[in-house]
């Protein structure tokens, strides 16, 4: 009965405008936090609901190639959260917490590919991430800069601080592991935890870090209860960052949307994606120029997005509220772009908006000569020409994907709207 409730629950939402997306049937209520691919499985790692008492973890693989899912005994205790779910040297780890008023954490390991696990260590304290490069070596971050640290292997800890809140952790290679907190420090450690070195992220609740090489980095973050999302940079191994305000209008100073951002994959520095939520439900975030700016799609789902897997070109699964479980087609183009605000339209109004090649630009009431800017995110004009009559079009072929901003200038008076180009 509870499989097909969430089933009925998912298909209410219509795709028929979306066939780059295909449901997976879960059968739980769980949220999906985790998807990791091992050996061509995808491994499903779900967090039982905070407000949901009957809500349990979920545990679950599923085989793309006979289109088939195998759900398991979710580790660990039935009123613990689990986290962080990782496959290193093909044991399984995962963080599973208590949460309050307890704040009781395990780490917990699986060496029979999920059929049964133990227990590798037990503390008190609120932790929030779990990052192992090797079975010898890992760290556990979490409230008030405490952290828990391996001494040559998986089952002898230790503990620190690092003096602020650490909401997530990355390795590379086989000795750097990165923290980010809360307060907007960032700690990098480049020598298993002998020693760190200070710097700066975004003061916000981070979610997921990516290392493109070992000096690029990319993070994913959000605040606030009107949530403002933030895409994290360094090109400095981790050590400092620089920010991209999501949904921010350099040409009006507002915002035009706010979102959720929960994770991220990018194929090199410049092409990736991020997953999360906004007003309109389930919405993905596509860049072209290294995170510089923000195409948003809507997908038509109403559940928050919150793991994001790729596998190749092809095909990416995303994870979300509710047990959705998302194989995405990428190569069937994303059309559906969240609607933004615009400054004021009266006069003049943009059409195709997405555009590819061209773009026209109408005008309304009199035939009058103006001048026409576009201008970049950054504010550098790329094109500027006078014209007169009540349209004009422009061939925009050569820009990179991106937002853009148009102003009209006559006499005296200006407008200015958001283009967004999609090749």
């Amino acid at each position: 009965m509870m499989k097909f409730f969430v089933i009925l629950i998912i298909w209410g939402v219509s795709l028929s405008a979306h066939p780059q997306f295909t449901i997976i049937p879960t059968g739980t209520n769980a949220n999906i936090t985790d998807l990791v691919l091992h050996n061509d499985t995808v491994i499903i790692s779900g967090t039982r609901k905070y407000s949901v008492p009957n809500s349990t973890n979920y545990f679950a693989k599923y085989s793309e190639h006979n289109n088939l899912l195998i759900e398991l005994t979710p580790p660990g205790q039935l009123s613990y959260y689990n986290f962080g779910f990782q496959i290193v040297q093909n044991s399984y780890y995962i963080l599973s917490i208590q949460g309050n008023p307890y704040e009781h954490n395990y780490i917990l390991k699986s060496k029979d590919y999920g059929q049964t696990w133990q227990e590798l260590y037990d503390t008190t304290g609120l932790f929030y991430s779990l990052t192992m490069l090797d079975t010898t070596f890992g760290i556990m971050g979490g409230t008030f800069g405490n952290y828990a640290i391996t001494q040559g292997s998986d089952t002898s800890w230790k503990l620190d601080t690092l003096y602020s809140i650490l909401m997530a952790g990355k390795g590379y290679g086989d000795s750097t592991i990165l923290l980010l907190s809360f307060a907007g420090s960032s700690y990098l450690t480049n020598d298993r935890g002998q020693n760190w070195h200070w710097g700066y992220c975004e003061n916000a609740n981070h979610k997921k870090i990516q290392f493109i090489s070992q000096d690029t980095v990319y993070a994913v973050s959000f605040k606030g209860t009107t949530p403002k999302a933030y895409f994290s940079y360094s090109f400095n191994g981790g050590l400092n960052f620089s920010t991209t305000d999501i949904g921010h209008n350099p040409s009006t100073s507002q915002y035009d949307y706010y979102a959720e951002i929960y994770d991220l994959y990018f194929k090199d520095s410049q092409k990736g994606y991020l997953i999360g939520n906004t007003s309109g439900g389930g919405t993905i975030f596509s860049t072209n120029d290294g995170g510089q700016t923000f195409i948003p799609y809507l997908t038509g789902i109403n559940e928050k997005f919150y793991s994001l897997l790729n596998v190749n070109d092809s095909i990416a699964f995303i994870g979300g509220g509710n047990g959705l479980l998302l194989k995405w087609d990428k190569t069937i183009s994303l059309v559906a772009v969240l609607e933004v605000k615009e400054t004021d339209t009266n006069d003049f109004y943009i059409y195709p908006n997405p555009a590819d090649e061209y773009f026209t630009v109408q005008k309304n009431g009199k035939s009058l000569t103006s001048e026409m800017i576009i201008k970049n995110v950054i504010g550098e004009t790329i094109f500027q020409r006078k014209f007169a009559g009540n349209a004009e079009t422009i061939n925009v072929s050569k820009y990179p994907t991106g937002i853009y901003f148009v102003t009209i200038i006559e006499n005296g008076h200006e407008k200015t709207l958001k283009i967004i180009i999609q090749h």
